[in-house]
């Protein structure tokens, strides 16, 4: 049981709550129960049971697999996902009791349960499963990073990619880049809540399947991941915007003479004078890194996202003043 001081925002149309120190968020005992929602049937809208735990009975589990997440056929609107738990599934399993925090990401909702205690009851359709994520399949093509941006090895196919280097890590992502690419040089590895060991600066060979998450490609289903030694990626330099950031998407990039011409937007999003957002999606002191009116010199990511282009810097130490 907690007491919770903060602000109310929205980001990327979920509600969250900020806060901004250690003694916003106050224990108050450890003897606090919480019932699950049950629901027999979808609500008229999910938004309502945003964050929400929920209880779905008789779920029907549906197609799916891809990055662990099924369609639940008798519950409209919401998808299961391996978030929290990697669990094992197939399409036409019922499952008699399936619990979850109803998530908003991406503009779907999903529901994530906590463990094997979240899904009781179950009983095989078509049987098979997975392991929380889809398996690959194929004989695995050699390719180069701009060769599988360039189409070489099709959307579903599986690859691998040899001599890349690391150049972020995230919490269930890293971004790994061709360091001998001047452009459509980088991707991103997506393994959900598989568990990876990588650091900035590491050479890579991965195998995994090629998949266009939104507008934005990945490897995913990835069945292997070796470390085979060190390397480095310096940022490319743009003095000005470039006629098309598609070709420098998930590229390390320094951005020279940026000014900043509006913002922030409801997201945390300022505009700039190179035809590219610059979000707070990792940095969320930007607000105070960045002044409206004033250039700067900033190193990042490009992100592409929903149709536009943006550049996430990791730090305040990726912004200098002009």
């Amino acid at each position: 049981v907690v007491n919770l001081t903060g602000m109310i925002e929205e980001r990327y149309d979920q509600t969250q709550m900020v806060l901004q120190e250690p003694s916003n968020f106050e224990q108050v005992s450890t003897d606090g129960t919480i019932t699950a929602v049950p629901l027999d049937a979808a609500p008229a809208d999910w938004e309502n049971y945003e964050g929400v735990l929920v209880t779905l009975n008789n779920a029907t589990i549906g197609a799916g697999g891809q990055y662990g997440q099924y369609a639940i056929d008798n519950f409209a609107g919401i998808k299961l996902d391996d978030e929290l738990f990697s669990y094992s599934v197939s399409e036409g399993d019922t499952v008699e009791s399936l619990t979850g925090l109803v998530y908003f990401s991406y503009g779907e909702f999903t529901l994530l349960p906590r463990d094997e205690n979240d899904m009781t009851g179950q009983e095989a359709g078509n049987g098979g499963g997975d392991n929380g994520g889809g398996n690959n399949t194929g004989t695995p093509t050699v390719a180069t990073i701009p060769e599988i941006r360039g189409g070489t090895v099709a959307v579903g196919d599986v690859a691998t990619i040899n001599g890349a280097v690391v150049t972020n890590v995230g919490s269930s992502s890293i971004y790994v880049q061709d360091p001998s690419a001047m452009d459509n040089a980088a991707i991103i590895l997506y393994f959900g809540s598989d568990t990876f060991t990588a650091n900035v600066g590491d050479e890579v060979s991965v195998t995994g399947e090629v998949d266009q998450y939104f507008d934005l490609l990945q490897i995913g289903n990835i069945s292997d991941f070796t470390v085979t030694g060190t390397g480095s990626v310096a940022p490319t330099v743009f003095t000005s915007a470039p006629a098309d950031w598609e070709q420098y998407e998930s590229m390390l990039v320094e951005l020279q003479g940026v000014e900043v011409t509006a913002g922030p937007d409801q997201y945390g999003t300022f505009d700039t004078t190179f035809s590219i957002g610059l979000s707070d999606y990792w940095n969320t002191d930007l607000a105070n890194d960045v002044m409206v009116g004033s250039t700067y010199t900033f190193t990042g990511f490009v992100n592409h996202y929903y149709g536009n282009y943006e550049l996430l810097t990791r730090d305040s130490s990726d912004i200098s003043a002009q």
